[in-house]
């Protein structure tokens, strides 16, 4: 038995770390377009029967929002902005084929920029 003990391998999917699939940053130009955003994610969870998780957390001041969309069995959206409260971050991670979150992924970013408009979300290249 080594390190790992005997059942466990580096391979297996539930002892590696989620590495980001894809990414978007919303840029969030006024409380308008932040509940416009907050509303958009909500009624896209609901619309697609998707759990959302919600936590604020204070940091220096501020609010800090997190939100979880899970999505498939072991694929889920995280958005937050931790770094920048006039931007959300998403990001997409998964341990499933990208054929289990990849439509759904690219329907909420549509969602949000035809809210908010389109201006106003960059979507970083493909991270996978």
């Amino acid at each position: 038995m080594g390190i790992l003990g005997h059942n466990e391998s580096f391979s297996d999917p539930v002892h590696q770390p989620y590495l980001p699939q894809d990414g978007a940053v919303v840029f969030i130009t006024s409380d308008h377009s932040s509940e416009i955003f907050m509303m958009t994610i909500t009624e896209f969870a609901e619309r697609h029967k998707l759990s959302i998780e919600r936590a604020d957390v204070p940091k220096q001041g501020r609010n800090v929002i997190k939100i979880r969309i899970s999505v498939g069995k072991d694929s889920f959206f995280d958005l937050d902005n931790f770094r920048d409260t006039d931007q959300m971050v998403l990001s997409a991670y998964s341990h499933e084929d990208r054929a289990i979150w990849e439509q759904t992924w690219r329907a909420l970013v549509d969602d949000i920029a035809y809210s908010i408009g389109r201006e106003n979300v960059f979507v970083m290249k493909s991270l996978n």
